[in-house]
């Protein structure tokens, strides 16, 4: 009688190796953004970048950048933009 697998067994060999595959890959996943982050504070620190301030000591302003899509179907969407720049004027002016 020739040797055989038994039924099922394939199906867990095969989830194992599928699950360390993908542990594999989330770790190294994990370490590449430690490292690229890692690598962005150390050039903002370079470059002075890494405060709130210039190297003065004058305070930096701060930069908004509203996405709006076009669109013509009368949805009010202008009301929503300049509503939603409106509420961060005030709570930025109230800082």
């Amino acid at each position: 009688r020739a040797h055989m697998v038994e039924p099922g067994r394939f199906d867990n060999l095969a989830h194992a190796i599928a699950v360390s595959v993908l542990a594999i890959v989330f770790v190294h996943v994990a370490l590449l953004f430690k490292r690229t982050a890692h690598a962005r504070r150390s050039t903002k620190r370079r470059l002075g970048l890494a405060s709130n301030t210039h190297r003065g000591g004058a305070p930096r302003p701060r930069v908004y950048g509203f996405y709006h899509p076009t669109s013509a179907d009368g949805g009010g969407g202008e009301r929503v933009l300049w509503a939603a720049i409106d509420a961060v004027q005030r709570r930025d002016a109230a800082r």
